[in-house]
């Protein structure tokens, strides 16, 4: 049989009601963070979504711009060289100011 002894011995080992109720509200509290967290994650995915189409679109604009700069270099070089051609068979000295 069970004693009063044996009784206060098992309420120091297993949990009473109240230490359950603690630990429900204790978990309820832990999942409302929880829930604050998934949300604060998801404004936070949608920030950086943002901001990798904006790099994404600059980084295009940076191509394009490559592209033009490396046509604008090859016209100047023929350019230049035609004014050498013209220059010299014009008779014409060209000189650096």
């Amino acid at each position: 049989m069970i004693t009063n002894q044996d009784i206060k011995k098992l309420t120091t080992v297993f949990a009473t009601k109240e230490d359950l109720s603690r630990v429900e509200m204790s978990l309820v509290s832990t999942q409302g963070e929880v829930g604050e967290i998934k949300k604060e994650v998801r404004e936070i995915k949608k920030t950086t979504n943002q901001i990798l189409n904006a790099v994404d679109g600059l980084v295009g604009t940076i191509q394009d711009l490559r592209v033009e700069d490396a046509a604008t270099s090859g016209k100047f070089a023929r350019h230049e060289k035609w004014i050498k051609e013209i220059a010299k068979k014009t008779k014409t000295k060209l000189v650096v100011e």
